[in-house]
């Protein structure tokens, strides 16, 4: 099917597919395994599930063979995730030791690009710029959660990297501050059992919708996060071990967010979360959006921040309220010597290589002046080429 047509069956079938996916969510059981479901939470990223409806594809066959195919493949990935987790666990509390838990009631919970810090030899946070001089001119006390984003298969990153931590002066709450070795047990336990809780799910096919979920449920054992189950582990451990109240956290409402706020509300349904999701959104993105549902599950924040009017959703029981652009800060702070002109294209890059490079391409076109922005996880240097 051609991007044209594509979108176009996006737009007419949108509500059909979510509506669906309600009515499945609602009867299913309600625990971690099905809040972490990638199928359910329709991440494009994460399942092809939403691009197989909309093309209007056929279910495959062969379901036992394929259900086998992919819990192989999900053990493989998630035990080998699951020893660079533990190594890693082991390099932290080896060289960071045992450290009392810092004690402001506020969090910032955010992700941390490892390759950058190691780099630059310093932290440089790109999610809420500008955001931690107000809080600190206010006196306000805060930690963060750190998300570290970029170890991948290396545990001894992590042992630079509490340097550089140190050395910086504020105070962090790492995941392996929270957690313990009992807890790496849970999530081999965790793993152990994903693929066979995923059969719950299973719909009665009366028609091709069932028969195209029941497919991809099955493809899409292999997709789901290692990341979802340890947040979940971490959000009990940030409930039980700190004195957190209030949580301020970067949110796209993917498995790990889910997982989080479930855990959260299970352990201390008082401690407040803000969801911010202060990034430039778009309609296919079908996970970021909250429903009064997600609400009802247990899995949302309290409140969603968004980045402008045009992202504001009006729900009965989650609150939709604009923030501040604080990623964007920059786009606005042109020099004055060189102004913007109505001709010039502003190009904000994807997290995903492929489509900032299409997006690059598709914008060189139209040959005017293009002003890009990289994406935090993509360093501008990778685009050097697209940018001639």
């Amino acid at each position: 099917m051609d991007p044209k047509a594509l979108y176009r069956s996006f737009k007419e079938n949108r509500d059909e597919l979510t509506d669906y996916i309600h009515e499945v969510k609602r009867k299913s059981p309600r625990d971690l395994f099905s809040v972490i479901n990638p199928t359910l939470i329709l991440n494009p990223y994460a399942s092809r599930f939403p691009l197989h409806f909309f093309e209007k594809s056929r279910p495959k066959s062969g379901k036992y063979l394929r259900f086998f195919k992919a819990t192989a493949q999900f053990y493989l990935k998630n035990f080998y995730k699951l020893f660079i987790y533990a190594a890693t666990f082991l390099f932290y509390r080896l060289f960071a030791g045992r450290k009392a838990l810092p004690t402001a009631p506020i969090a910032i919970d955010l992700f941390f690009l490892v390759n950058p810090i190691l780099e630059k030899n310093s932290i440089e946070e790109n999610y809420f710029p500008g955001l931690y001089d107000l809080l600190e001119k206010r006196g306000v006390d805060y930690t963060f959660l750190v998300r570290l984003y970029g170890i991948r298969h290396n545990p001894f990153m992590i042992i630079p990297l509490l340097k550089i931590f140190k050395h910086d002066g504020r105070a962090f709450i790492f995941e392996f501050d929270l957690l313990c070795a009992s807890d790496l047990l849970r999530l081999t336990g965790y793993i152990i059992r994903y693929p066979f809780m995923t059969l719950r799910l299973i719909q009665q096919e009366s028609g091709e919708l069932d028969k195209l979920f029941n497919s991809e449920l099955l493809d899409d054992i292999k997709n789901s996060s290692f990341e979802s189950l340890v947040r979940y582990l971490v959000g009990r451990r940030v409930a039980h071990r700190t004195k957190i109240k209030k949580i301020f956290s970067w949110h796209e409402f993917q498995a790990p967010d889910r997982s989080f706020a479930l855990a959260l509300k299970e352990a201390d349904p008082t401690i407040d979360v803000t969801g911010c999701q202060l990034y430039l959104n778009y309609p296919t993105y079908l996970n970021s959006i909250v429903d009064d549902l997600d609400v009802e599950l247990g899995t949302a924040p309290h409140r969603i921040l968004v980045n402008g009017h045009q992202y504001l959703q009006h729900r009965d029981h989650i609150p939709y309220e604009t923030g501040p652009s604080l990623r964007y800060r920059q786009l606005f702070e042109w020099d004055q010597q060189t102004p913007l002109e109505r001709r010039d294209i502003v190009i904000l890059g994807s997290h995903s290589p492929q489509e900032t490079k299409l997006l690059l391409r598709s914008a060189d076109a139209l040959k005017r002046p293009i002003i890009y922005k990289s994406h935090p996880t993509l360093p501008a240097e990778t685009m050097k080429a697209y940018l001639s």
